[in-house]
Order: structure tokens, then C-alpha cells, then sequence
């Protein structure tokens, strides 16, 4: 493994955008206490439970971007810190969440100047790529976002409850090995997820304990073989469930033991075992869209099959330093980039080479532009698939 790259500590940046009296700014630690009132009124579905472990854990040390006109806060986005594994390295990224405009200041162009200048202060701390999980995935297509996780979910039949596995809520002093276990297990299987360490767990715990829930760890005899996070109101919701291979069949059994008191429907999320014999109203949606940040640093992570030489163009119409023309050297551990004179095999939008690098297949549009010499170069470059991205803040 390549390591952690970079501090999770936000270099912060007060600088000020003033257009037509209102202000575009990052608030201080001092200030985030403010924006509540307007994330209360929009996500009106967020309980005051909920709310209460956001502000009292996620915002100490998140970056909140706002329009403001005299004191008032017009409109957000909080961009929270997270560690997360790119291929076979760990970097810094940001998520982004809590995007709520005023009513009456919709539509205005105040939430894209927010984030144009949040994006260019992740490009100035050289974060390779953010990410948020969208409302209306249409409208971050427009600031070149791209869906690339696509989460399943359905709602558990009543099933058998035989299982000789044990279960508990997980304490503190169960992290380190819930960490260790995650960390061990997810690494195997996916190439781009959240790092997880004892803190992670710790405000997890936090968050569905707000939800009414927990964290649940599953054994066979003292041995953990896996885990998953529950909130309940109307519904029982199961978040990631996971668990060694030779017990997915016995893990939904542990589900249903777990539960089999309650008369309320069981929906359980980001299951890989999700089947038409346990579950029905089984559905996929896309749920995780990410933009590339800092070019020089995600062409860092980008890898080979076999060595490619390759020269492109990049058009990025919202962060200026990414435009130009790379000569790249793609190997089998990392990337190597110029900018160049040369003139490129092939020009690209942000959002399209974003694609080439998280979807299995090269898009048409690309193909169709590209010469098949440069469609057999593109073809070989690795993908950061499969992705596993759950979280909600």
C-alpha cells in the first residue's frame, strides 16, 4: 500500500468573492454553529436527534462554503473530511453534503459560485478527486459530477432465524478490531472506499445512535466474521452489511433473528448478497457521483495493465489549472505527467475521463472521437471499480 497521502487537517481559506452585495466565503469553525437554521429548514426530514450528532460531531472540523448578503446565510455546501483508499493508496477527499439554497435565491447561480471556489480551494490542497451523494443527479452533471457507485437495497421477506452466530452492539473498546477486520475484508474487494479506523467507528456510532440504532458485530464462536449498522423509525433500516464470503447465505438469518420482534418492514442497503429467495422490491439506484479535483494528483494513482504512452487534452471549464495538453506515462505502479506542445491523440471534457477511469467500458462518445489505437491504450488503463461508498455525512 502506498499510505496515507497528506494531512486531513483543511488548510482554510477565508478569502472573500463579493458579487452584487453577497459574499462567497468559507466560515470559520466559530461561525458553522449558523448555517443550522437553514439545514433544518431544507432537509426538513432530518430528525433533531440527527441533527444535534451533526452539529455536535461534523461540523468541528468540516469546511462550510456559503453565499452571504450582510449576515445572512443565502446558501451552503459543507464539505466534510474523509480518508479514502484510491486503488492501492490513501488519500484526502472531501464530501460534499448540506448543499440548501434559500427558496427565494434559487436558481440565482449561487450554489455554482459556491462551488467553483470550494473546488478550486480542494485543487490549491491538492485533493484528487470529491464526491457527494445527489438529490437530483441531473443537476451535478452540470458541474461535472459523474455517477459511479450504484447501491442495492430491498426489504427482507420473513426468513428463517436459525443461526448458530452471536451478535452484539458494538462498544468502543470493539473498534480496533472492527477497524482491522473492515479494513482487511473491504481491501480485497474494492478499490475505492472510505478508510476506516477506530474514529470512523466511533462517530458512526454516534450517528446511529441518533437514528435509534447501532452498530451490530457478528461472530462465530469468539472469531468476528461481520458487521452492520442499523437506524429505526418507521422502518428498520440495515446500512452495509458485510461479512466473510462463507457466511452470506447464514448472515441474512442473523438479520431476521435480530429483528424478529418487530412488526416494522427491514430495508436493508449495500448488501452484496441481496437475493429474489430473502428480499423482494429489490432495486439498484445510483447513488455516488464524483468529480476529479486536482488533476496532477489523481493522474499520480492512475495505473496499467501494460505500460502506455498516451497525449490528451483535458477541457475542465471550472478549474482553470486542469486545462491543457498531458503526455502521460501510464505503468503498472503509477503515472508519470508533462504538459506538452505535442498535439493530443485525443481531447477529453473532465467528466469523460473521469468515465475512462470508473466505468468498465471506455463511453461510446469517447470511442466513436478516438483513433482504435488510442481506444486499445485507453482500454488498458485500470479502473478505482468496485466502489463502496455508504456513507450519508
Amino acid at each position: 500500500m502506498d499510505g496515507k497521502e497528506g494531512n486531513m487537517l483543511f488548510k482554510r481559506n477565508n478569502k472573500q468573492k463579493k458579487e452584487n452585495g453577497i459574499q462567497i466565503e468559507s466560515l470559520t469553525y466559530n461561525e458553522h454553529e449558523y448555517t443550522r437554521p437553514l439545514w433544518e429548514m431544507t432537509f426538513d426530514e432530518d430528525s433533531e436527534e440527527f441533527i444535534d450528532f451533526y452539529y455536535n460531531y461534523k461540523v468541528n472540523n468540516n469546511s462550510i462554503w456559503v453565499a452571504k448578503e450582510d449576515e445572512l446565510i443565502l446558501s451552503m455546501a459543507q464539505l466534510n473530511p474523509y480518508q479514502v483508499h484510491l486503488g492501492t493508496a490513501i488519500v484526502p477527499a472531501h464530501y460534499i453534503v448540506g448543499v440548501a439554497t434559500h427558496e427565494e435565491y434559487r436558481r440565482q447561480g449561487l450554489m455554482r459560485n459556491i462551488l467553483q471556489a470550494s473546488f478550486q480551494h480542494l485543487y490549491d490542497n491538492k485533493e484528487p478527486f470529491t464526491y457527494l451523494m445527489p438529490a437530483k443527479e441531473e443537476y451535478y452533471t452540470g458541474f461535472d459530477f459523474l455517477s459511479v457507485y450504484y447501491q442495492k437495497k430491498g426489504v427482507l421477506l420473513t426468513s428463517s432465524d436459525e443461526t448458530e452466530l452471536s451478535y452484539k452492539i458494538a462498544l468502543d473498546e470493539d473498534f480496533e478490531e472492527l477497524a482491522q477486520f473492515s479494513e482487511t475484508l473491504l481491501s480485497k474487494k474494492y478499490r475505492l472506499f472510505v478508510h476506516r479506523e477506530v474514529s470512523y467507528y466511533q462517530t458512526l456510532k454516534a450517528q446511529f445512535e441518533a437514528e435509534h440504532g447501532g452498530i451490530i458485530c457478528v461472530y462465530d464462536a469468539n472469531t468476528l466474521i461481520g458487521y452492520f449498522f442499523f437506524g429505526e423509525h418507521d422502518t428498520i433500516e440495515v446500512i452495509e452489511p458485510v461479512c466473510l464470503d462463507s457466511y452470506k447465505e447464514e448472515f441474512t438469518r442473523v438479520i431476521a433473528k435480530i429483528f424478529k420482534e418487530s412488526e416494522k418492514e427491514i430495508h436493508v442497503t449495500a448488501f452484496d448478497y441481496l437475493n429474489e429467495d430473502d428480499f423482494k422490491n429489490i432495486v439498484t439506484k445510483p447513488v455516488t457521483m464524483i468529480r476529479i479535483i486536482c488533476l496532477d494528483m489523481f493522474f499520480k494513482y492512475m495505473k496499467a495493465s501494460e505500460p502506455i504512452e498516451l497525449v490528451i487534452e483535458v477541457q475542465d471549464p471550472l478549474i482553470e489549472q486542469n486545462n491543457g495538453v498531458y503526455e502521460l506515462f501510464i505503468g503498472l505502479n503509477n503515472t508519470q505527467m508533462n504538459e506538452t506542445t505535442k498535439n493530443p491523440e485525443l481531447s477529453l471534457s473532465i467528466s469523460e475521463l473521469c468515465a475512462i477511469c470508473f466505468f468498465d467500458k471506455i463511453p461510446k462518445a469517447v470511442e466513436e472521437r478516438a483513433e482504435i489505437q488510442t481506444v486499445k491504450k485507453l482500454s488498458k488503463i485500470e479502473k478505482f471499480t468496485p466502489i463502496f461508498l455508504n456513507d450519508f455525512v
